[in-house]
């Protein structure tokens, strides 16, 4: 079963960071929308890249800007290109 919101925001970064990447490749759009910024931070390239486009989709500009270098490396052509020009725009240049 996946893991609700509620469920989501009770985990600490650890516990984030420690979800194996087919744990992360089944949140919602709205699951992974809901991640707090130091959440979002934790998760490694392999569970960066494992997101469903429709995920990926769900999180906001401000998540976007906040991704490491790692993570936005790790996006595959695909995922980036359902991101949308609004999401892409948020990307730094540090991050690319």
């Amino acid at each position: 079963a996946a893991l609700s919101t509620t469920q989501l925001a009770a985990l600490g970064t650890e516990h984030i960071a420690a979800l194996s990447p087919a744990a992360v490749s089944g949140l919602s759009a709205t699951a992974l929308a809901s991640l707090a910024d130091t959440q979002l931070a934790t998760l490694s390239a392999k569970q960066i890249a494992g997101l469903t486009t429709t995920a990926l989709a769900g999180l906001s500009e401000t998540q976007i800007a906040g991704l490491t270098t790692s993570q936005v490396t790790s996006l595959t052509a695909t995922q980036i290109a359902s991101l949308g020009t609004t999401a892409i725009g948020a990307l730094t240049t540090t991050q690319m």
